[in-house]
């Protein structure tokens, strides 16, 4: 719930336009969508449907001119009134929505499907090089684990931590 005592954010309308990924993909896409088929099919398949509409739905994102809603003060004394561009609300192409979506989802997930327990887990990943000599050397992944507790702080664990498994460091 809102602070009704906060002073709210100004909101600034974004020009997709003027970023430097619009003018990339504007530029380039139509060259890109002309090659595609001899230089990139045989490697990466055919080119889906769905990426095509996801870049096409990327150029009106933020385009007033692609439609909008009209935002109107509710203080009859006001009237100010604004208008707010439609979203794409794609993933992976459109970083703006992208990041809405992904924060969105974080969101839900701590709130409705996380129980407020008192751990966190860490995800912690082995460089590709070193992945062999884990591989071999099943043992030293146990200490591996006390070494990331100890690097995050949690003496507890990191000064005892015979329970962790190797295969899967755990917190």
């Amino acid at each position: 719930m809102p602070d009704p005592t906060s002073t709210p954010s100004i909101y600034r309308p974004r020009s997709p336009r003027a970023s430097p990924l619009w003018q990339i993909v504007n530029h380039s896409w139509n060259d890109f969508l002309a090659i595609y088929e001899s230089k990139y099919r045989k490697i990466h398949g055919p080119l889906r449907p769905f990426s095509i509409d996801a870049v096409n739905d990327f150029y009106k994102c933020g385009d007033l001119s692609a439609g909008f809603t009209r935002l109107q003060c509710p203080n009859p004394d006001c009237g100010h009134e604004r208008l707010l561009a439609f979203t794409c609300k794609s993933r992976h192409v459109c970083p703006a929505c992208h990041q809405r979506r992904v924060s969105a989802t974080g969101d839900w997930i701590a709130e409705t499907l996380c129980k407020p327990v008192p751990h966190r887990q860490f995800v912690f990943t082995i460089p590709r090089m070193l992945r062999g000599i884990f591989r071999k050397r099943r043992r030293i992944q146990a200490e591996g684990g006390r070494l990331q507790a100890g690097g995050l702080g949690i003496e507890e664990i990191s000064s005892n931590a015979s329970y962790l498994q190797p295969g899967a460091s755990s917190l």
